[in-house]
Formats: structure tokens, sequence, C-alpha cells
């Protein structure tokens, strides 16, 4: 099972009223909605992207298991791809 990616070190995050922004060292920063924002939090206390999904899942008004897979893997990808989450080693 491959590990979820951890936040990385030169990002901060600071709770706004749109949900969370995530603020990297250089400036560059992105804010995500509250189901985001709990996403984030769980990528600490979560192993697999299936749980990812599972917490996203338990949300009021959740779409189904599959969409929240693909969420969470699409979430995933995208901080990746911009820099706020890496690779776990």
């Amino acid at each position: 099972m491959m590990r979820l990616p951890h936040p990385a070190p030169n990002v901060t995050s600071q709770v706004v009223p749109e949900g969370l922004m995530l603020l990297r060292e250089d400036g560059e920063y992105a804010v995500i909605n509250e189901a985001g924002a709990a996403l984030w939090r769980a990528l600490s206390s979560t192993e697999s992207r299936s749980d990812l999904a599972y917490v996203l899942a338990q949300r009021p008004n959740a779409p189904d298991k599959e969409t929240c897979f693909r969420v969470a893997r699409t979430f995933v990808n995208q901080l990746l791809e911009e820099g706020f989450l890496k690779d776990r080693v």
C-alpha cells in the first residue's frame, strides 16, 4: 500500500472564512474549502487514500463513495503537483 504524502515542510496553514489557506514560504498559496480542510487535517493521521476518502464520506451531504475516492485522489494529486504536499520517503 502506498502511503499518503504529507504537508511539505515549507507550508503553513491558517483558518480563513472560506476554509483553510495553505501558504508556501515562496508566497504561493491555495485556499481550500471546508471539505478540503478536513482532508488536509486527516493527512497526518490517515495511511491510505481509501481512508482519506472515508473522512470525506463522513461529512454531511457527502457524495457516494466512488465520488469521495475520486475527490480525495484529485485533492492529493493537485496539492502534490503544486508543492503543498511531499511524498513520504
